[in-house]
């Protein structure tokens, strides 16, 4: 992991000075995290960001995230959207520009323009003037790459895992777990199996969280499931 710089002078300027306490601390998380990479432009849940910002008696849920993104967001300091794609806009103008470190924006950037492309472009315009050794691969909207990832996991197979796992919204993880892949760069062989270890830590989160509210004690990791 790449060592990032922050400005130090932060806690004077306007737009830092406008937010919410919750929102500052989001803002230096963004910045902060493991889960980050060099471009500042990486995917993380919301479920996530919300179980690693609490802990010591201080409680942000999932659902207050939103909340503050949007304030981040009104002052244009961050972009976050529906796929879980988080973008710190300031992030790489604070960083070393030696090649090194250049080149590992170059790869971060490779994993998320295979399915966000626009948002990629938008990147690096905004990033002009920065010389980035990065070209945008070609387009695969129409060679059916996509599809046949969504098609590793065969109809009957999700029935038989909603029947499984009744409690937790097969859909909605199918669309995770596809982003995650395709951003990887990683060969699926076990897309079943893969998918159902998946679910397994789905399942042990939800419970957890569920604890958690009990007690006011959030657990205090999330590992993603790989393929076995």
């Amino acid at each position: 992991m790449p060592k990032r710089s922050i400005d130090s002078d932060i806690h004077n300027r306007g737009k830092y000075q406008k937010l919410s306490p919750h929102a500052k601390l989001l803002w230096y998380y963004a910045i902060t995290s493991c889960h980050g990479n060099a471009a500042g432009l990486y995917h993380i849940t919301l479920r996530t960001i919300a179980q690693e910002l609490s802990g010591d008696g201080v409680v942000i849920s999932k659902e207050e995230i939103p909340e503050l993104f949007e304030e981040l967001k009104a002052l244009d300091i961050v972009y976050y959207d529906d796929a879980e794609v988080l973008w710190v806009k300031n992030f790489l103008r604070h960083q070393t520009s030696s090649p090194k470190f250049l080149a590992g924006v170059a790869k971060a950037l490779d994993g998320i323009a295979r399915s966000h492309q626009e948002l990629v472009e938008e990147y690096l315009d905004y990033n002009n003037g920065i010389e980035i050794p990065f070209e945008m691969p070609p387009n695969t909207e129409d060679t059916g790459q996509d599809k046949e990832k969504e098609k590793a996991i065969p109809g009957e197979q999700l029935a038989s895992l909603k029947g499984e796992f009744p409690d937790i919204d097969i859909t909605e993880e199918l669309k995770r777990f596809t982003l995650y892949w395709q951003e990887s760069n990683k060969e699926l062989k076990r897309p079943k199996s893969a998918f159902r270890n998946w679910l397994l830590n789905a399942r042990k989160f939800k419970q957890e969280g569920k604890s958690a509210k009990a007690t006011g004690r959030f657990p205090t990791h999330y590992t993603r499931p790989e393929d076995i």
